[in-house]
């Protein structure tokens, strides 16, 4: 089981903040899809794979 990180909803690179309505937990797979991007690559990839 991939335990869950804390990770941004919106990039910081992309001028987000720390606040606590951009943070979200993800499992380490999904954190590392997603990577410095947006939720709704992360969204895109999994609706891919899934066919």
């Amino acid at each position: 089981m991939s335990e869950s990180k804390v990770d941004h909803s919106f990039a910081q690179a992309k001028g987000r903040t720390n606040h606590i309505d951009n943070l979200q937990l993800l499992c380490g797979h999904c954190n590392s899809v997603k990577g410095d991007r947006g939720m709704k690559h992360l969204r895109t990839k999994l609706e891919l794979a899934s066919g």
